[in-house]
């Protein structure tokens, strides 16, 4: 707006002037109606010089409001990037390994190693009987599933438990010598059976006859006694 009244009052003047070179001296504007047009330029010259002191002031009063929130935030942003970048870099090395440790034993939790006689309690078993030399072999022409239902039915009619679990027989495997060795769920079923074989061995098979003296464990070591 401010330009379009400038380019309006050059306009004028550039007529004015053009008029006062035309005019003949018979028809020359009189003094007083010269200095009345120049009293008004001179006023409309100072308003207008005014509206554009006030207008500036305005644009720039108003350019530093908008602009001061804006300058705030970058300030704030570019803080907050600073403390961020540099917090790692004021910890030590051992601080940084130290968290790096601890964060991933957190995520990652090994879990603690169990004891020997918590493992050995799912390791199978077993335990072989050797028969009585001389005598009759045992469980003659059956199978190795009809020697296991056989003495489970016995260990079954006795009640043979350990900790509310009957004790049972997996599998079995006869050697020409007429030895049977028996496989159990656990160890401690197969120490059951060498412990108390003359409570179930006859129920499995009458013939089945064992040394007196003698006993092969599982871990291959002999036992003396009346067992």
């Amino acid at each position: 707006m401010l330009f379009n009244t400038m380019q309006i009052l050059l306009t004028r003047l550039e007529r004015i002037e053009a008029l006062s070179k035309d005019i003949s001296p018979a028809t020359e504007t009189p003094d007083s109606s010269m200095e009345l047009l120049c009293s008004r330029l001179d006023g409309l010259a100072e308003r207008l010089e005014r509206l554009e002191r006030a207008l500036d002031s305005d644009s720039v009063h108003s350019l530093e409001i908008h602009t001061e929130p804006q300058i705030q935030l970058r300030k704030r942003e570019k803080k907050s990037y600073a403390s961020a970048a540099l917090s790692p870099s004021k910890q030590t090395p051992d601080q940084v390994l130290s968290n790096t440790k601890t964060t991933t034993t957190m995520s990652h939790p090994l879990p603690s190693i169990p004891p020997n006689s918590y493992v050995n309690r799912f390791k199978r078993g077993h335990t072989i009987i050797r028969s009585r030399p001389g005598t009759e072999k045992p469980f003659l022409n059956l199978s190795s599933m009809q020697i296991v239902t056989n003495i489970n039915q016995a260990l079954s009619s006795i009640n043979a438990k350990i900790d509310n679990s009957p004790v049972q027989v997996q599998a079995v495997t006869r050697f020409p010598s007429g030895d049977v060795k028996f496989i159990t769920k656990n160890r401690t079923m197969a120490r059951w059976l060498l412990k108390h074989k003359h409570t179930w061995i006859h129920l499995a098979d009458p013939n089945f006859k064992t040394p007196i003296e003698e006993i092969l464990t599982e871990e291959g070591r002999t036992l003396g006694g009346d067992f």
